[in-house]
């Protein structure tokens, strides 16, 4: 018997000559019912046994198989455990690899806080916009009372704006040696003669890894409330007006008046004499 033969008496038809018609119709059908499978499961292959017994040579098994699939009205795949809905996830969100857990799991727990002045500073590097241009400004803060203790402002962002910040907090500080100080990856900081300046006074650089800012989060904190308290859209009028605004807003405000939530809302100039009392005291 012809296949074409056995198609037709399966299918009950009256003549062969309709199974080509038939088979196209069906063929199409399978690969919308094989594609909307593929849609609820990202499996190779699909669950349901779909596309096995259509590979078989049991001709009748096949096709009583897509006939009862393709009027099946809901496909019963199974939902991977990955994208199960879980509180605080969203329902098709998927589940970290096992390696991304891993190395989530052995990452550094970031520590902002020390007990003494002058042993870990943090710095980093943000732009005013003003109408001759951006102007960008580089802080470095003591980690201990949350104070600035340098900065500087240049019309680029480069490593003579970074060196004029770190030469400003040297000058109004002297710490000792085995200092740390963290920083981004950006080129200022890895710079030839920035690396210099920070070996010549023994100074450690701390970097932190490729697309990873958390070293110098409190920088970051500290610009979104400076940009906050000065106007987020402020515009200024040029470079140098922009410099004194910041400059006294940093120096006769933030660092003598502005109570900060860390520091038990004292400011941190305040801050660093309660602790050199307290400490004298004992």
């Amino acid at each position: 018997m012809k296949d074409t033969e056995l198609y037709a008496h399966l299918l009950g038809l009256t003549s062969p000559w309709h199974v080509g018609h038939v088979v196209l119709d069906v063929k199409a059908q399978r690969v919308s019912v094989y594609a909307e499978h593929r849609r609820h499961t990202n499996f190779s292959g699909p669950e349901c046994g779909l596309a096995c017994p259509l590979h078989d040579h049991d001709e009748e098994r096949s096709w009583r198989h897509l006939d009862s699939c393709q009027f099946e009205t809901h496909l019963h795949a199974r939902i991977p455990r990955a994208r199960l809905h879980a509180p605080g996830h969203a329902p098709n969100a998927r589940r970290p690899s096992r390696v991304t857990r891993r190395r989530r799991a052995a990452r550094p727990r970031h520590n902002f806080v020390t007990n003494e002045k002058e042993t870990i500073w943090v710095t980093d590097v943000t732009c005013f916009w003003t109408r001759a241009g951006w102007l960008f400004l580089a802080v470095m803060l003591d980690l201990y009372s949350r104070r600035v203790v340098g900065w500087a402002t240049s019309s680029t962002n480069d490593r003579f704006l970074a060196l004029d910040a770190l030469r400003d907090a040297l000058t109004r500080r002297r710490p000792l040696v085995g200092l740390i100080q963290h920083s981004d990856r950006g080129s200022p900081y890895a710079s030839a003669d920035y690396r210099a300046e920070l070996d010549r006074f023994g100074i450690v650089a701390s970097m932190s890894r490729k697309g990873d800012c958390w070293d110098n989060a409190v920088a970051e904190s500290f610009f979104s409330t400076l940009k906050t308290e000065l106007g987020a859209d402020r515009v200024y009028e040029s470079r140098d007006e922009a410099t004194m605004i910041i400059g006294e807003h940093i120096d006769e405000f933030y660092n003598t008046t502005r109570r900060h939530s860390h520091l038990g809302y004292l400011s941190p100039i305040e801050y660093e004499l309660r602790s050199q009392v307290a400490a004298a005291a004992a």
